[in-house]
């Protein structure tokens, strides 16, 4: 078929669309198979529905919240005036353009982002370039590293970098130290916080390296007296497993001590918890 328009209100059950298409407001698109295939562009007028994942040359949209219930693919641009794009699947395009949020369930690739509002993103975003207004969220890695080196510089979303460092290699830790420098210099604790918990997660993988961040964060944040990182990681598998990694004698005493350090931390007393750490050399 050529050039479709489904009209506002309307329900309409696409396969390929060869030409461009055209969404009303409000208006609700079912995929014949798992992708609705369009050549041309897909243009939406106030709020959308895709129930399947999208495959078009460019996407855009205005006006209003659109929900694609899958991936979308754009050969070209994606561009949203004056609305929201929320994807639960992954995005890759050459560059993505959206006013006010930009949700994404899976990976997002594109050359550039700029994003005016809140940019979410679950997987790993890839990119040259992200510029985004309000905030940052990513749970997996951000592949963006000159950028990631320019936000730090700008204290920019130091919190978000450091959480998305939690899989990254060796060559990366570099910049965890880097977010805990320019946290510091900022009177920030709290992306510090999320260094060490992406240390403490890497330890696994990465060994000494990943425990010398760790160490590094919590004695910067002991000489300012802030123990709330224990609330973070206090309980988990990877915190007891880079502690009982250490030697022998320290295994003995922190595996003395660790019941009366979590009954501390039960009671919130992160203070006298991290205080009792150095007392007896857990890290």
């Amino acid at each position: 078929m050529g050039d479709v328009s489904v009209a506002r209100g309307a329900t309409s059950k696409l396969g390929q669309v060869d030409g461009d298409l055209k969404v009303g407001q409000e208006a609700r698109i079912e995929s014949e198979d798992k992708v609705i295939q369009v050549t041309g562009r897909v243009s939406c007028d106030g709020d959308a529905e895709f129930l399947g994942s999208l495959s078009c040359s460019e996407f855009s949209a205005r006006h209003g919240k659109v929900r694609i219930e899958g991936d979308l693919n754009a050969k070209g641009e994606v561009k949203v005036d004056d609305g929201q794009l929320a994807i639960d699947g992954s995005l890759e395009a050459t560059r993505v353009a959206v006013d006010k949020a930009l949700r994404i369930g899976g990976n997002a690739r594109a050359d550039d982002f700029d994003v005016g509002g809140v940019l979410e993103v679950k997987g790993t975003i890839s990119g040259k370039k992200v510029d985004v207004g309000g905030s940052f969220k990513v749970q997996g890695a951000a592949e963006v590293e000159e950028i990631v080196v320019d936000w730090i510089a700008e204290g920019k979303y130091l919190g978000a970098i450091a959480k998305s460092l939690y899989e990254s290699d060796a060559s990366r830790l570099r910049l965890l130290y880097s977010v805990v420098a320019r946290s510091l210099a900022l009177d920030n604790l709290y992306p510090v916080h999320e260094v060490i918990v992406s240390a403490v997660n890497l330890y696994a993988r990465l060994g000494e390296p990943a425990k010398a961040v760790f160490m590094h964060a919590v004695h910067e944040l002991a000489r300012r007296n802030d123990g709330r990182w224990t609330a973070n990681v206090w309980f988990s598998r990877e915190f007891r497993a880079l502690v009982d990694a250490d030697s022998r004698r320290r295994r003995r005493s922190c595996s003395g001590n660790l019941h009366a350090l979590r009954a501390e931390q039960r009671k919130g007393q992160g203070q006298r918890a991290i205080s009792f750490l150095y007392i007896w050399n857990c890290v």
